[in-house]
């Protein structure tokens, strides 16, 4: 007689590992027909036009800002400005103000949507200074030669700063969605840490040979 005994932990091991196996993967299936373990798409054309205006901004800024410091009478001399002014401290500080901004922008510049606060300070700058300007220009305080710092200073970036706030106006009105996290399918049989703790009966399974004696006759 051959018999071959099974314990149950030996099933109970085979079953855990095949809910491990779906367990693992389950979480490495790709989504949306995408590859697993790959990065997100690429950002969208808008966002880096958005990087590339508020760089140059900021380096445009952060240069007139030290110019500004470093030489507050050239753009007066150049003007022809007369008398120029006897505290050139003043327009030392607004280029250190200038120059502030342009740390902002920076900043901004990785991520034009979430720093948009930034951009619209800057464009309310933009707007002020150009109706200030405005204003000199009618009491003949400033000549209109220094126009053309309004225009490099503000008048380019009102267009470009208005389509950064538009965007970042329209991506904030979309409805967020949370994301799908797909789950194993519940699997009934016991953990690892339970199996010591089941019962051990055993199975027996055995093949009989029987035999039949000659009758006699």
């Amino acid at each position: 007689m051959k018999s071959t005994v099974y314990n149950d932990n030996d099933a109970h091991v085979v079953s855990c590992f095949k809910s491990t196996s779906g367990m693992i993967m389950a979480a490495t299936k790709p989504t949306n027909g995408s590859p697993a373990n790959t990065r997100s798409s690429a950002p969208d054309d808008l966002i880096v036009w958005h990087g590339t205006v508020l760089r140059a901004a900021a380096i445009y800024n952060i240069l007139w800002g030290v110019a500004a410091i470093l030489f507050p009478s050239a753009l007066f001399r150049w003007a022809g400005v007369e008398p120029l002014p006897n505290y050139p401290e003043l327009w030392q500080c607004i280029g250190m103000i200038v120059g502030v901004y342009g740390v902002g922008y920076w900043i901004a510049a990785g991520d034009s949507i979430r720093h948009w606060p930034i951009v619209l300070v800057g464009l309310l700058g933009k707007i002020f200074g150009p109706i200030g300007f405005a204003q000199a220009i009618l009491l003949d305080r400033f000549p209109l030669k220094m126009g053309v710092t309004i225009l490099t200073n503000d008048l380019i970036w009102w267009v470009p700063f208005v389509l950064i706030l538009l965007h970042a106006r329209k991506v904030s009105l979309i409805p967020k969605r949370e994301p799908v996290i797909e789950e194993p399918l519940a699997d009934s049989s016991p953990s690892m840490n339970t199996i010591g703790k089941q019962p051990r009966p055993a199975i027996v399974w055995s093949s009989l040979q029987s035999t039949e004696k000659p009758r006699r006759v």
